[in-house]
C-alpha cells in the first residue's frame, strides 16, 4: 500500500491533489520518527489524528497537526514564535 492509498482511506472524498497536501503537510511522511511502529502504524495515527479535528470543524494549526486557537496556530506554536520575535 503506498501513501496515497492509505490516505483515501481516511479521506475517500479527497482528491489526488489534497491527499497530496495531507500526506505531506499533515504527516511526517516521507520521514518519520524511529521506534517499535511501522511507517504505516504512524502514519495511520497521523492521519487519524487529523481527521478527527476535521470532522470536529477545527482549525488546524499550520506548523503542527493541533487544534489551532489563534493566528492559525496553536497555543505552544504561537507561544515559541512570540518567543523567537521578541
Amino acid at each position: 500500500m503506498n501513501a496515497i492509498e492509505l490516505a483515501k482511506e481516511y479521506f475517500p472524498e479527497a482528491s489526488e491533489e489534497e491527499l497530496d497536501h495531507i500526506i505531506w503537510s499533515r504527516t511526517g511522511f516521507p520521514s518519520f520518527f524511529r521506534g517499535e511502529e511501522s511507517i504505516e502504524e504512524q502514519m495511520r495515527k497521523q492521519l487519524s489524528a487529523y481527521k478527527k479535528l476535521v470532522d470536529a470543524g477545527k482549525k488546524v494549526c499550520d506548523l503542527c497537526n493541533s487544534e489551532a486557537t489563534r493566528n492559525g496556530l496553536c497555543h505552544d506554536c504561537d507561544e515559541v514564535l512570540n518567543r523567537v520575535r521578541e
